[in-house]
């Protein structure tokens, strides 16, 4: 639509470029920002389409050649120059344990089997009925993220951890006992927490806009700086994570810097129609 919209201009002798003067689609900015901040976290990748039922898969993958903002990320680089983060050696490991991927594999695990399933399901009845966990669990399934769905990736860890503690029944049982390497140690919980806390800005503002029916430039801008005011309040508050958040905000303050540029054409190109 925007190719056509240059060549109507091209018409009128208004100079247009179609690369220069768009509006990229803000779940995929928001997607590109999340999968810089993860890539400095997890050598781990999201599983692809082609690993999911056909059902699942919603838009292309993305990769480096798809857009110049995802650019390749060295995760023990990124580590190395956190401070916080080194001087924190338990939690170091922990991070270096992957808790994303060790997630995604207990999931994994879980899911692949009808009878866990619904042994986990009895499980969280069984323990609302009796009250055995803190505060009731919903009855509902483990979340698999996919690289081709927004804030996959968010849900799945917070689904993750408010099962868990049904988890934990379900692998301590001795048929299951082939399956309790994959329960996670308390250092790898608190990153897995932190790392919620982080997606859940992201996923905030994707879910405002979303709750549009016709998002418009006027709605997404702000939206942008409200979000980068977000991700930097919250790296204050996770500094052992500091630099993956630091890897998101500087995609997503490229994203807006060519945002920018895209809205300061516009009155010039009205101008140049009117005359």
């Amino acid at each position: 639509m925007v190719s056509e919209l240059e060549s109507l201009l091209a018409e009128e002798g208004i100079e247009f470029d179609h690369e220069d003067n768009r509006l990229r689609c803000f779940p995929h900015v928001i997607n590109i920002c999340v999968k810089h901040g993860l890539k400095s976290l997890t050598k781990a990748e999201p599983p692809t389409s082609e690993d999911m039922p056909t059902t699942e898969a919603q838009l292309p993958a993305l990769s480096v050649e798809d857009d110049p903002c995802l650019v390749p990320v060295n995760p023990d680089a990124a580590a190395e120059t956190n401070t916080d983060l080194q001087s924190d050696p338990v939690y170091a490991d922990a991070l270096m344990h992957d808790p994303v991927k060790l997630t995604r594999q207990l999931i994994n695990s879980c899911r692949a089997s009808g009878l866990r399933r619904t042994e986990l399901n009895r499980i969280i009845l069984e323990g609302n009925d009796t009250q055995r966990f803190s505060n009731p669990l919903r009855p509902v399934r483990l979340l698999r993220d996919v690289d081709t769905r927004w804030s996959s990736t968010y849900l799945m860890i917070d689904r993750f951890l408010e099962l868990y503690p049904a988890l934990q029944i379900l692998l301590s049982r001795p048929h299951n006992a082939n399956l309790k390497h994959h329960l996670l140690t308390n250092a790898e919980l608190d990153v897995l927490s932190d790392i919620r806390r982080f997606l859940w800005v992201p996923y905030c503002a994707q879910e405002i806009l979303a709750g549009e029916h016709y998002p418009t430039a006027c709605m997404v801008l702000p939206l942008y700086e409200h979000l980068l005011t977000h991700l930097k309040i919250v790296r204050e508050k996770l500094p052992r994570i500091a630099h993956a958040i630091d890897a998101s905000i500087a995609a997503l303050e490229k994203y807006m810097h060519e945002s920018r540029k895209t809205i300061r054409r516009l009155p010039l190109m009205l101008i140049s129609y009117r005359n």
